[in-house]
């Protein structure tokens, strides 16, 4: 909620949406904001149902809850190709499947965006992910917060 408060994004991308915890802070930012949008994705029916029950509760309108999978939906249900200016990634904990992500996310994220991604000591495979995507050359500066890490991305 802190970042999307600050940084005022317009468009967000959440890669797991898990029962909507995450996604509820991001869109309370969001309507706090005023404007901007968050689409959310995950590929598990049970809890995409939780999180738009939690969604609707809180009356969250900038939120969109996509149920599929990522491999499948990124680009075309998730991206739009519009620029994307935070992301929070928290679908997976395998290495391999988020540098793809994140491959993937590079040619639709606007300059100066933000990547904040989950879990980032749950392994040593997830600190390897950290430490690679933070090395990328996109990537202008990047902080560890202990659980989670965050990039932001070169301006031009």
């Amino acid at each position: 909620m802190r970042l999307v408060r600050e940084l005022k994004p317009l468009n967000c991308v959440e890669l797991g949406t898990g029962i909507g915890i995450s996604t509820a802070f991001q869109g309370a930012g969001l309507e706090l904001n005023g404007a901007g949008r968050l689409r959310s994705i995950d590929a598990s029916q049970a809890r995409v149902a939780a999180a738009r029950e939690t969604i609707a509760q809180l009356g969250l309108e900038r939120v969109d809850l996509i149920e599929g999978k990522i491999e499948e939906l990124l680009e075309t249900a998730v991206l739009n190709g519009d620029p994307v200016e935070l992301v929070f990634m928290d679908a997976i904990k395998e290495r391999d499947r988020n540098l793809r992500q994140f491959e993937r996310l590079l040619p639709y994220l606007a300059p100066g965006a933000a990547l904040a991604i989950d879990d980032i000591h749950w392994s040593a495979e997830m600190r390897r992910t950290w430490n690679e995507i933070r090395s990328h050359p996109q990537v202008e500066m990047s902080v560890d917060l202990r659980r989670l890490g965050v990039c932001l991305m070169r301006s031009g």
